[in-house]
């Protein structure tokens, strides 16, 4: 905390009350700034610890979004060495705490596609060769650790065949995700990193979080991530509203092929999704089993093609029942 105490000095906030806000899957950590009497200052202490490429990915990606007419926080200082930013504070209204309002869910659920299809025509993802690209070598390289969590949690050792068999099974949905036009992908996109800000006018009321891990990637893989969220049930009929809208937005070339792409998405995304919770609980977080029967049923919604048929069997030859009764309770 010295080093941090020498940063607020550094701004004039020798006198600022630190509070630790509830932290996530990353191992960054944010603190609220307040006066003595507990008001909060509207500033956020960012601390990236030794990830130090997490904060200078944040800077470039809050200046592409804030260019494209997006809202992100405004960063008014950085330490010397990189590991803290000082940050406007947006406050605590997450959609997510307003999402047991079905209308209120179905309002901000609209505004957070707005905000992709916003993003799908401010942003040429040629323009900006500083972000990692997303292909079929990308994601297969993600999709990998599932196996390799299985097998940890199976008391076994790593299988080359298993390895194998997997990616083969995996071939033909990362060959439909190709087909998709690319665009950026904030990845991380759901209810709890999107701030309701209502006294903001269009996409603006939508404040976005959590952005440094972007990169160009195909269009809708963000959609599934909001629609599907790993941490919360949206309303199917509000899915399929979402959806279509989007695919209306789209260039006419990709349209007749979204949906069939758009189920290849989903189900990459959720088993890597799977993968990471089963690591997350496995190190000592053990609160993400809880998502894990949702996303289940989610992956499962996408398993009823001859795409998905290899992969299909490659699930039910290789979930032993132990990691099944953590996934299925």
């Amino acid at each position: 905390m010295v080093l941090l105490s020498s940063f607020l000095s550094s701004q004039g906030l020798r006198n600022q009350h630190l509070h630790p806000l509830a932290g996530d899957a990353s191992g960054r950590q944010y603190y609220r700034l307040t006066t003595a009497n507990g008001q909060p200052t509207g500033q956020l202490v960012m601390d990236v610890k030794e990830d130090r490429d997490s904060a200078l990915a944040f800077r470039k990606m809050a200046s592409l979004l804030s260019d494209a007419g997006l809202t992100v926080p405004a960063i008014s200082a950085v330490s010397e060495d990189g590991r803290y930013m000082l940050i406007e504070d947006f406050g605590d209204v997450v959609f997510s705490t307003l999402f047991d309002d079905p209308a209120t869910e179905r309002k901000l659920v609209d505004l957070a596609c707005e905000v992709l299809i916003t993003l799908q025509g401010q942003i040429n993802p040629t323009d900006h060769s500083f972000l990692p690209i997303f292909d079929r070598t990308l994601f297969a390289t993600q999709a990998d650790l599932l196996p390799a969590e299985l097998a940890l949690r199976n008391d076994a050792p790593s299988d080359d065949g298993i390895l194998a068999a997997f990616q083969d099974a995996l071939r033909p949905l990362l060959g439909q995700i190709e087909r998709l036009p690319t665009t950026l992908m904030l990845r991380d996109y759901h209810a709890e990193n999107l701030i309701w800000l209502p006294e903001r006018a269009g996409v603006r009321a939508c404040g976005l979080l959590d952005f440094q891990d972007a990169g160009i990637g195909p269009i809708g893989y963000d959609l599934v991530s909001l629609l599907e969220d790993a941490r919360r049930n949206i309303d199917p009929v509000c899915q399929k509203t979402q959806v279509a809208r989007y695919r209306d937005c789209l260039p006419a070339a990709a349209r007749e092929n979204f949906p069939t792409c758009y189920d290849a998405l989903a189900v990459v995304r959720h088993l890597r999704v799977i993968a990471v919770f089963l690591r997350l609980a496995r190190l000592g977080k053990p609160e993400y089993l809880k998502h894990l029967p949702r996303i289940w049923r989610y992956l499962e919604g996408r398993l009823d093609n001859s795409a998905t048929s290899a992969l299909t069997a490659w699930l039910n030859e290789n979930f032993s029942e132990k990691v099944r009764q953590e996934i299925c309770g």
